[in-house]
């Protein structure tokens, strides 16, 4: 079973367009990190019950940001 050491969340801002506490905003986005080993399809449960989605990164500088956010 592959596993997952850490996970961010793309959560949707609601309403008052601002991220919920303990994640971090970038761009359009709230990144919410875990770090609970455990597989693709449990990480991607755990995202939707909290209202977002397994973060897809479609470029190098939010790739670079978001592993620095995670080492640090």
């Amino acid at each position: 079973m592959f596993r997952l050491t850490f996970f961010a969340v793309v959560l949707i801002p609601i309403i008052f367009g601002f991220c919920p506490p303990g994640s971090y905003e970038y761009q359009t986005n709230c990144y919410f990190f875990q770090n609970n080993p455990t597989g693709f399809s449990t990480a991607e449960l755990n995202c939707v019950s909290i209202g977002g989605h397994l973060a897809s990164i479609h470029d190098g500088f939010t790739n670079s940001l978001l592993t620095r956010m995670v080492l640090n």
